[in-house]
């Protein structure tokens, strides 16, 4: 579950931010929650599709591709996408 704590704190702050008044607020949170349950799904639904072994484990075959990584770049390519450069490029 740690790798959505950034995309969960991105999503209350701007909960919070449209419950005070900034019409982007909600728009961002949602937008925010539908990239990552979005890309997490793709990337479960791909993880039992190839079955790729681990490298350490080879019965257990959900090793390809990351979660961790998946999420990671849907926070950072949404939050690049919606904010400036200055604050998106370095989540790359």
């Amino acid at each position: 579950m740690g790798q959505f704590i950034p995309n969960a704190l991105y999503v209350a702050g701007m909960g919070v931010s449209g419950y005070y008044g900034n019409r982007e607020g909600y728009r961002r949170a949602i937008g925010i929650f539908k990239a990552t349950a979005y890309a997490t799904s793709v990337s479960t639904i791909l993880k039992y599709t190839d079955r790729e072994p681990r490298p350490i484990d080879s019965d257990w075959k959900t090793s390809f591709p990351s979660g961790h990584t998946t999420s990671a770049f849907a926070f950072s390519g949404y939050v690049m996408a919606e904010h400036e450069y200055w604050l998106g490029f370095p989540l790359f």
